[in-house]
């Protein structure tokens, strides 16, 4: 199966700016050598061409790469992030089905922007 357009394979530091650059992003953290990484690869690059435009996904192998995870206190792999704003809004570990993943991403970003959206009503009651 060929990579996903959307689905891009990033070091720390490209994740950082990738992670500027696109409002909302799914991260893979993932290693070779692990079993339900790879099971879970093909779901994840049906998902980065299926929400394009939507969400950007990136990939992240820990072994090669793991000042990010390990900042983020990412112990098992594969853990999958979910970034709003520049921001790591929450996270889910394991290997899922996709219809789990597909409900991780809308209620993450349901719950983010439902959250942002409570913050301007409170800043703007205070007025």
């Amino acid at each position: 199966m060929a990579a996903a357009r959307n689905l891009a394979e990033l070091d720390d530091e490209g994740l950082l700016a990738f992670v500027r650059e696109h409002p909302v992003v799914f991260v893979d953290f993932w290693a070779p050598w692990c079993p339900p990484c790879r099971i879970v690869a093909p779901t994840i690059e049906e998902l980065a061409t299926e929400q394009e435009g939507r969400v950007a996904f990136a990939k992240v192998n820990t072994e090669d790469h793991n000042t990010v995870a390990s900042g983020l206190g990412i112990s098992s792999i594969p853990t999958f992030v979910l970034f709003v704003d520049g921001k790591a809004v929450a996270g889910l570990v394991g290997a899922a089905p996709k219809h789990d993943l597909e409900e991780f991403i809308t209620k993450t970003i349901s719950e983010a922007h439902d959250g942002a959206h409570d913050h301007e009503r409170a800043s703007e009651a205070r007025r």
